[in-house]
């Protein structure tokens, strides 16, 4: 039984690819199990250290987003500096980064 095989196509003209291999071989193996190895030890490494630094972790998680609000909707319109001001689209940007908009 021959192994399938692609065309590609340039032009007019057809012209066959390399067979499409239909099993792994050895080395893809061992190569995907390494890729596999080295995942998990970067998630273990990576836990560990968020289980030592757990409570900074979900401060900056929390902090983040009400930052991102306070910056953008409290302070930048009370300094005169709304978005999308400076090109003389007045408040076009703005609506356009309101919730549900896109």
């Amino acid at each position: 039984m021959s192994e399938p095989t692609m065309t590609i196509t340039h032009g007019d003209v057809a012209q066959p690819a390399a067979p499409v291999p239909s099993v792994l071989r050895w080395h893809d193996a061992v190569a995907l199990r390494l890729t596999a190895a080295t995942v998990i030890g970067l998630l273990a490494r990576d836990l560990r250290v968020l289980r030592r630094e757990l409570p900074a972790f979900l401060t900056r998680t929390v902090m983040q987003p009400l930052l991102f609000v306070f910056v953008f909707a409290y302070l930048f319109p009370r300094i005169g500096q709304e978005v999308g001001a400076g090109a003389g689209a007045g408040g076009a940007v703005a609506l356009a980064l309101g919730p549900g908009r896109g």
